[in-house]
Parts: structure tokens; C-alpha cells; sequence
């Protein structure tokens, strides 16, 4: 008889007193529980983060110092490759990211399993100050993630312009670079609604008339995802032929 999803997840280590501590950030009760012998403080859950990654992730730094202090395993990943650092670094507090980079125990330019960076990460959750200290300790802005993403179409794709403004002032970094789908950062910007982010890109010399995977324009990208205000911007450039087949 097929297992039930009940089954399963009685199978699953779930979430202890420790993991919801350290989530939520609630220092007194991570000490209680680490001094009454309650968990194994690198103890996993169902995606297997540890109580240390968890914490990184919502930015509670001083949970993270006293489980590290106590001697937690900064080094396990969990099912998504994601590190405490990878972690730190979607969560976006920078003193937590240099504290974590200070234990050198991981690569800055180390890939979770899709094949993002710590930079990408950071860029993709809007975090700039990340992003800057990031680059500044040496982080490659020229990689690219399993689906030939690199930290511009992360930025752009989620909208975020003050990344988007500081990537594109790095001299390495290629406005029309392709990524998923032959996408462009413009293109991801488009089909997410960002129109902020398409006007930038334009501002910069994005090449709008490029097209992607099956010949998709800039303008198919906008008009299939139902975002008006980008589609009238992008006619209004006068650079995409607006009966173009894709």
C-alpha cells in the first residue's frame, strides 16, 4: 500500500524547540534548551538546516554567535546546498556576514545546488550593503548559476533598482548577457513587471530588440505576464516591432 503524506512526514525530521529557538530568534530560550542537554545543536530539520542556519536566515545574530560559540557545525549544507553563509547572505545583515566569513570555513564564491552565489543571493533579496562588502572581499560577479543567470538577471528579475544600479557600475559585469531562456536582465525584468528596472537597464544601453529562446521579444516576455505599464513603456521606445512573431 502507497505511503500517505503522513506517513511521510512522520518519517521527516521535523522542526525541535531548537530550530523554532533559533528561527525566531529567541536567544534566552536557545540557551535553556542548550544547557538542559534538550537537542543536538546541529540537529536537523525536514530540508536538513541546522538551528545555526535558520537563524543566519532571519538575521539573529546573536543566536548564531552562541550556538557557534557552543560548537556548531558551520560547515553542513542543507538539501539546497545552502550554507550558514549562503544563508546569512539571503538573510542581509552584513555584520552577521562578515562574522560568519571571519570563521574561514567557506568560499565567498561557493554555488548552492542551482548554482548561485552567496553575491547572487544577496542581489536576488535586495540586499546592496551584502552585495558591496561581498564584492569588496573579492566575490566573482562574472559567474553564472546552472541556468547561465548571472547576479544582474537575479537582480533584475526581482525588481530590486538600488542592486540593479550598483551591479551595473561594476565594470565586469555585460548588460545583455543571456540566462535562462536566452533570457536578458531587461527580459526578466519585463516579464516580472518591473518597470523600474527595464527603464534602467534602457538608460544604460540595454539592447531591447534582442530576442530569446523561440524568437521571444522583450515585448512577448511583458504582454504574456499581463504587466500594462511595462508593455506601454516598451512601445513607447519605438525598438520592438509589436507584430514580431515568437
Amino acid at each position: 500500500m502507497a505511503a500517505t503524506l503522513a506517513d511521510i512526514l512522520l518519517c521527516q525530521p521535523l522542526f525541535c524547540d531548537l530550530h523554532t529557538a533559533s528561527k525566531t530568534g529567541d536567544l534566552a530560550k536557545v540557551e535553556v534548551i542548550l544547557s538542559q542537554g534538550r537537542a543536538d545543536m546541529n540537529c536537523i530539520e525536514w530540508n536538513s538546516r541546522t538551528p545555526a542556519i535558520l537563524a543566519a536566515g532571519e538575521r539573529h545574530g546573536d543566536v548564531v554567535h552562541l550556538l557557534v560559540s557552543k560548537g556548531a557545525n558551520v560547515s553542513v549544507v542543507d538539501d539546497f546546498g545552502v550554507n550558514i553563509f549562503h544563508s546569512a547572505c539571503q538573510g542581509g545583515d552584513v555584520g552577521l556576514v562578515k562574522y560568519i566569513l571571519s570563521l574561514d570555513k567557506h568560499d565567498i564564491n561557493g554555488q548552492v545546488l542551482c548554482g548561485a552565489t552567496s553575491v547572487m543571493l544577496a542581489a536576488e533579496n535586495g540586499h546592496r550593503h551584502v552585495v558591496e562588502f561581498l564584492v569588496g572581499q573579492g566575490a566573482n560577479v562574472s559567474l553564472q548559476d546552472n541556468s547561465k543567470n548571472k547576479i544582474l538577471h537575479f537582480a533584475s528579475r526581482a525588481g530590486h533598482v538600488d542592486v540593479v544600479k550598483y551591479v551595473l557600475s561594476l565594470p565586469v559585469v555585460d548588460i545583455n548577457s543571456r540566462g535562462w531562456k536566452d533570457m536578458t536582465s531587461a527580459m526578466m525584468a519585463a516579464e516580472n513587471g518591473h518597470k523600474d528596472v527595464v527603464e534602467l537597464l534602457f538608460r544604460n544601453l540595454a539592447n531591447m530588440s534582442l530576442k530569446g529562446l523561440y524568437g521571444n521579444t522583450i515585448l512577448h516576455y511583458a504582454s504574456r505576464a499581463g504587466h500594462v505599464d511595462v508593455v506601454q513603456y516598451i512601445l513607447s521606445l519605438s525598438v520592438v516591432d509589436i507584430n514580431s512573431r515568437g
